[in-house]
């Protein structure tokens, strides 16, 4: 569950919570430690690309606007 403010922060533990998402939804397999792998990225950029304006994951899924986006859905 996200909870207010959880889009904020550290991008580490922006990406902590995605892991997590990502593994309960079985597309991510890799440890959960909030560190941007290839796995990692790999997953993200893959939820990116089903978000509005996804043009925008080629130019770089850790952007804080695209975290933000995919925590909150």
């Amino acid at each position: 569950m996200v909870r207010p403010g959880d889009h904020q922060g550290h991008p580490q533990r922006r990406l902590y919570i995605l892991q997590r998402r990502f593994r309960d939804a079985g597309s991510y397999a890799g440890p959960l430690d909030g560190y941007a792998t290839r796995e990692t990225l790999r997953a993200v950029y893959k939820a990116c690309l089903k978000l509005d304006r996804s043009e925008r994951c080629d130019d770089s899924v850790m952007r804080p606007d695209i975290l933000s986006e995919l925590l909150v859905r």
